[in-house]
């Protein structure tokens, strides 16, 4: 079982909408990323649309070991229904800290 379908099992009814940022064609032909950039959204209320900008810079190719450049970092956007009202929620990771920089 994979982590995110186990996180999905577990959180069972109290959030059954969920969706992963994945990068598309697009973002790898833009930006450096080509590797999901970790943003996720698990939701009690239904999610109707989605969208996904890709941060311009994400650190350096020839930092192999910081992993930033791989990961297609950026902010997700979530319109979510919750009862009568639209709710955009945003989520970001912006940053990936190797051991030295803890």
């Amino acid at each position: 079982m994979g982590q995110s379908t186990a996180i999905t099992s577990n959180l069972g009814l109290l959030a059954p909408f969920t969706f992963g940022f994945m990068v598309t064609e697009v973002a790898v032909s833009v930006c450096s990323g080509f590797v999901s950039g970790g943003v996720c959204v698990f939701s009690r209320y239904p999610i109707i649309e989605t969208m996904y900008q890709v941060y311009p810079l994400n650190g350096h190719a020839h930092k192999i070991f910081h992993g930033d450049w791989y990961g297609a970092k950026g902010c997700g956007l979530s319109v979510l229904r919750v009862k009568d009202f639209t709710v955009n929620l945003y989520s970001t990771h912006v940053s990936s800290l190797t051991r030295n920089q803890w």
